[in-house]
């Protein structure tokens, strides 16, 4: 089965969204799953296309359920959130992980929420950016663009510096200057929102 269920729409999104290592899915306005990428089927347990099609509600425990609607409506409300969620293998191991969620605009589709997934447990508040007049945010610089769209792939800030020829506290630096202009406070929301406002490519 091969990525982007929408004719090719932002090839730069499912070019990452295929190779990530961050579990990451694509969710309706009904919650069903419309595309998870092999990360987030491989930390479940199932294939891609044995998730795709199926409400998320049927990998969460039932006890979250309520949890998770409320999560969504507080999605749907703000645009964004990150939330501290329990996601069910297949075996029936409870995964703890911090979804932080986002949406995004799909031509000829409407709004999806775009969910990125870490195996972290507290999930900071998010600081609101300073957004230009026009609504947007600030414009990331060409390296923290870089770096950000290697966070995307699951790069540690090691391996980053490595690929970029830099320090790892330079990286460190480019991903805190990302975090600052974004208002996130974590690497999950960062590139929810960087996916969101299309600041990587």
């Amino acid at each position: 089965m091969s990525y982007g269920p929408f004719g090719g729409w932002e090839p730069a999104f499912y070019a990452v969204f295929a190779r990530t290592s961050n579990p990451m899915v694509l969710l309706d306005d009904r919650r069903t799953i419309v595309d998870a990428n092999d990360a987030i089927a491989d930390l479940l347990g199932y294939s891609r296309a044995e998730m795709i099609g199926h409400s998320m509600l049927d990998f969460i425990p039932p006890d979250e359920h309520e949890h998770h609607r409320l999560a969504w409506a507080q999605l749907q409300a703000m645009g964004e959130q990150t939330v501290d969620r329990t996601l069910l293998r297949r075996d029936g191991r409870r995964v703890p992980v911090q979804y932080a969620g986002t949406y995004t605009d799909v031509p000829d589709h409407g709004p999806l929420g775009v969910y990125v997934a870490i195996e972290v447990r507290t999930a900071p508040e998010r600081e609101e950016p300073a957004r230009d007049g026009d609504g947007s945010l600030p414009p990331l610089t060409a390296r923290e663009s870089e770096v950000v769209g290697l966070v995307a792939l699951g790069k540690t800030g090691t391996e980053i510096a490595a690929d970029l020829s830099l320090s790892p506290e330079t990286v460190r630096t480019h991903v805190r200057n990302a975090m600052a202009k974004t208002g996130t406070r974590t690497r999950a929301q960062l590139v929810a929102t960087a996916f969101s406002e299309r600041l990587i490519g």
